[in-house]
């Protein structure tokens, strides 16, 4: 039996008949495409795709594996568990959960009474499992996007092919590629579909992710309105606006979203772990530190810092969001306001996650080099540079994530530890009175992040290399350098607190007092509401504004 269906409807005024067939359609948005499955288990099924296009994979197994006890030659539930294990913006999946997901697409394949349309969505996920020990992911992906394509270009009116083609293409796009080739291609896609079917929470989910970069953010402003809307008992879609806000520095938007977010990840872990923290939970957080720091709420921000710092157990315990927030957080903080002596005092947790995703730790330790630097304690810093090239060439896979499979494959991360370790040299050459070589390994880490891009787990990079490079220039004395740098970097990382308060320094030091006055007059709106941990650049500033 064919049945096309609609559930998970957000819709509170849903009909008492379809509440008894479909069971709790409640806040996770509305999936809609034909299967073979029986009639019993379509509300089940469509909430636990809903639930994948969410990205709440743990929460769509369960549910997918309930449907399949219920109904085992549901083919489609099958396959979402399997595409839940592999979940392709994330890290690769681990030999568990491709293990896992192989099984899952294996009982799929048995299913005789599938659909040719089923089959086909089978075939096309079996291409990334097929000989995963011996192909690298990245290879696995993109045979897999390619697959969709032509999945997509056989059922062009197929909305979950579209969606998931347009997914894969996000997957696969090349880091750095500011021609956002794959990110336009997809999101054009999503929003034709999101006309005809206001409710899928994918098609919003997907645009957010096409557009979160600083370049195009606005595109995806009205998806970043919707999408928590869409999905409310879904933290991660509650969460997901703030990468948009982000982009656009609306900061007041982003926390209001993510303090949302915690509390709902709160709720969740309640249930699912009472003794544990829910790893959205953290990523919400950092968003939240991000925000209130470049609005100068430094004490507001130090709240949720203290509450990262005393965490003790995090679920997943190895979750790559873990490592971002416990390591980016604390050193966000203590280095934005140039705490030298709190960045120095830093200790690395032993927390799974940071063992298993090393960039984590790897930022701790650059707080902790930068820190003891600016305090004297040069042979100190130094050691801290060793420690943070020791966890770039460890024994162990450093995970691909998102932001793209670097060139060559396995490349991404390790540049990125690598761009840490010559931030932290330069500042030490800085402070040990080389000024060209300051300049040389600070315009090398620079550039090297520009080439591998925005990396889009966190908000926004920890003291991002060109603006430490510009922050160098200018103690130098080169004021016009360091304004270019400055502004440089507020093209990647829109509305930071040090880079606009640094341009307006720069400009004004450079003779260009209508820049100075732009960038010191944003800064000072952004800032209204700034506590006393910003009184000295704030005094500035409006020192500044005020010579004629």
């Amino acid at each position: 039996m064919k049945t096309s269906i609609v559930a998970c409807a957000l819709v509170l005024g849903t009909s008492a008949l379809a509440d008894r067939e479909l069971g709790d359609l409640g806040g996770v948005g509305n999936v809609q495409f034909e299967n073979s499955c029986s009639k019993e288990v379509q509300g089940d099924l469509m909430r636990g795709h809903a639930l994948l296009h969410s990205m709440f994979y743990d929460e769509a197994i369960a549910v997918l594996n309930g449907v399949a006890a219920k109904d085992a030659n549901c083919a489609m539930a099958h396959w979402g568990m399997a595409m839940a294990y592999y979940h392709p913006l994330w890290a690769p999946p681990t030999p568990e959960e491709l293990k896992n997901g192989a099984a899952a697409l294996a009982k799929a394949k048995e299913v005789e009474k599938a659909s040719q349309r089923e089959k086909d969505f089978i075939a096309a996920l079996e291409v990334f499992y097929k000989d995963a020990e011996n192909v690298p992911h990245p290879e696995r992906a993109k045979a897999f996007e390619k697959a969709m394509a032509e999945l997509a270009g056989k059922y062009p009116n197929d909305v979950e092919a579209q969606a998931f083609h347009a997914l894969m293409l996000l997957a696969v796009a090349p880091p750095g590629d500011q021609s956002f080739a794959n990110q336009t291609a997809a999101g054009e896609v999503l929003e034709k579909l999101w006309v005809t079917h206001p409710d899928h929470p994918g098609l919003p989910h997907y645009i957010i992710h096409a557009y979160d970069y600083p370049a195009i953010a606005d595109k995806g402003l009205n998806a970043a309105r919707r999408y928590g809307k869409i999905a409310p008992f879904v933290p991660h879609a509650i969460h997901m606006p703030a990468h948009i806000f982000s982009r656009l520095s609306m900061w007041e938007d982003s926390i209001e979203v993510n303090r949302a977010s915690a509390d709902a990840s709160k709720a969740y872990a309640a249930k699912k772990f009472p003794d544990a923290t829910w790893w959205e939970e953290l990523h919400a957080i950092d968003y939240i530190v991000y925000a209130y720091l470049q609005m100068g709420q430094s004490n507001k921000a130090k709240e949720y810092v203290d509450q990262v710092l005393n965490t003790k157990k995090v679920m997943p315990e190895a979750h790559g969001a873990i490592a971002a927030t416990v390591g980016f957080t604390p050193a966000r903080y203590y280095l934005e306001l140039k705490d030298w002596t709190g960045a120095a005092s830093l200790a690395v947790p032993d927390l799974p996650a940071l063992k298993k995703n090393p960039f984590g730790a790897s930022y701790l330790h650059f707080a902790r080099a930068i820190g003891m630097a600016k305090t004297g304690k040069v042979a100190e810093a130094k050691a801290e540079v060793d420690n943070i090239r020791t966890l770039r060439g460890g024994d162990f896979k450093i995970p691909e994530a998102h932001c793209g499979f670097g060139k060559p494959p396995g490349e991404y991360w390790p540049n990125f530890i690598e761009i840490l370790a010559l931030s932290a040299a330069g500042v030490i050459a800085q402070t040990e009175g080389q000024p060209d070589e300051a300049v040389r390994l600070l315009t090398e880490a620079a550039n090297r992040q520009d080439a591998i891009g925005t990396n889009l787990v966190s908000p926004g990079t920890t003291l991002p290399a060109r603006e430490l490079l510009a922050e160098v220039l200018l103690e130098q004395g080169k004021a016009a350098e360091a304004l270019n740098a400055f502004e440089t970097t507020l093209k990647a990382f829109p509305g930071r607190f040090n880079a606009m308060y640094g341009a307006g320094v720069a400009a004004s030091k450079a003779g260009k007092k209508d820049l100075a006055k732009k960038h010191l007059e944003d800064l000072l709106a952004q800032a209204k509401e700034a506590d006393d941990t910003r009184t000295a650049e704030l005094k500035e500033a409006n020192k500044l504004l005020a010579e004629k």
